[in-house]
């Protein structure tokens, strides 16, 4: 006696969704990922067929799914990457992987996949202005505050953390004023003298945390006479 499989049983992902998927915005295009595969208790005929991957938002998926059966009969299952990624554009890609059997109609099941897209320093920090004219009074205190710069950096976690300090090529500027390298504020550090020095011309560097990207913005101080 011979007995008949039928398809009463719906494929089955064993891994738990969603499917999180770590890849770094500097991975090249061609570099491919494991995604699960669905298991199906039917005999092959009625087993998993065919595997489909849909973004669940509108939106251009830089990705593209990769089958092939292997010799047990299994299907390898892979994410394939198909242009450059830009977290800044788009951190995260919710997809749906769905597996179909070999019924009419077929049984199907899916599971979600969390694309995270992780950073890297490829964005310089950028200062709120381009260039800082201030006129300070030739009489203010050591340990005043002269004017605050700013730099926003728009990459990710500590490659986003911007820190500040003076040009290192400009050493007199440096014995008469000081950059808090958290605050960006630029205090005076020693007495001002309009006859000794009535402008001072210097840059500001902000540096992100690495591998370090620099950025400048100029800073022109007039001293007036008391």
């Amino acid at each position: 006696m011979t007995i008949h499989d039928i398809n009463d049983h719906d494929p089955v992902f064993v891994h738990k969704s969603p499917f999180v998927v770590h890849i770094s915005e500097s991975v090249p295009p061609g570099v491919e990922y494991a995604l699960p595969a669905a298991v199906d208790a039917d005999s092959p005929h009625f087993a998993v067929q065919r595997y489909v991957l849909d973004a669940q938002v509108p939106q251009s998926s830089p990705f593209q799914l990769l089958t092939k059966r292997k010799p047990d009969g299994s299907v390898d299952v892979r994410l394939l990457v198909e242009r450059q990624l830009d977290r800044e554009a788009v951190s995260n890609y919710r997809l749906t992987l769905t597996a179909f059997d070999g019924g009419s109609p077929p049984r199907s099941a899916s599971v979600q996949v969390a694309i995270v897209v992780l950073d890297t320093n490829d964005n310089r920090p950028t200062f709120d202005r381009p260039r800082y004219d201030m006129t300070i009074d030739e009489n203010l205190p050591i340990g005043s505050t002269v004017l605050r710069v700013h730099a926003d950096d728009d990459d990710d976690g500590a490659n986003a953390v911007v820190r500040y300090q003076l040009s290192n090529s400009l050493h007199d500027v440096r014995d008469v004023f000081a950059v808090d390298n958290v605050t960006g504020d630029v205090v005076v550090v020693r007495n001002l003298d309009f006859e000794s020095l009535p402008v001072y011309h210097f840059e500001v560097c902000a540096v992100d945390s690495g591998p370090e990207v620099v950025t400048s913005s100029k800073v022109t101080l007039v001293v007036r006479k008391s």
